[in-house]
């Protein structure tokens, strides 16, 4: 895992970056990824929960808290493609 900015810079296909949301309004950490296909250079970013969906009203997702094989549920996939996160 690199920090958000290291995952910027170096721009490194499918690495991620975990952050304490800045918006005293969103009680959630958000996940920076690029994505790992390595062509399109898309950056994209999900609010996540360690061990729990955090209670807000954006689409979010548990994380499983692994640095090193991240999980989340569900999958997002689905909000990568489906909604544009």
């Amino acid at each position: 895992m690199d920090t958000v900015a290291d995952m910027i810079k170096h721009n490194h296909p499918g690495s991620f970056g975990i952050e304490n949301e800045p918006d005293n309004e969103v009680p959630a950490l958000s996940l920076h990824f690029l994505c790992p296909c390595g062509s399109c250079g898309m950056k994209h970013k999900i609010y996540i929960g360690y061990r729990r969906k955090p209670p807000i009203s954006r689409p979010s997702c548990e994380w499983n808290g692994s640095l090193s094989e991240p999980t989340l549920s569900p999958d997002a996939t689905i909000w990568v493609i489906g909604a544009g996160v």
